[in-house]
């Protein structure tokens, strides 16, 4: 406490709690949503996971496919079926 009472300005001072008054609402408002937050977060990954899946993935499987790359063609389909 003597710190913040001999090496601040009353300035300061009233600035640090004011932004430790901003912090503690955002928590407060992050807490109130989290619900809505972490059903969007798993949403966004789910539809990143799909896309990798049904647009990335089956380019290199085809190609290692194609030039009978079996050790790649194995990888790939190994994480195909697991994800």
């Amino acid at each position: 406490m003597k710190a913040t009472r001999y090496n601040y300005t009353p300035e300061e001072k009233s600035a640090l709690a004011e932004l430790i008054g901003m912090v503690k609402n955002i928590q407060s408002q992050m807490f109130h949503l989290e619900p809505l937050l972490t059903r969007g977060i798993y949403f966004f990954i789910y539809k990143q996971l799909q896309d990798f899946m049904h647009c990335t993935l089956p380019e290199p499987l085809r190609k290692a496919d194609k030039r009978h790359k079996e050790i790649l063609k194995g990888y790939l389909l190994l994480y195909y079926y697991t994800v």
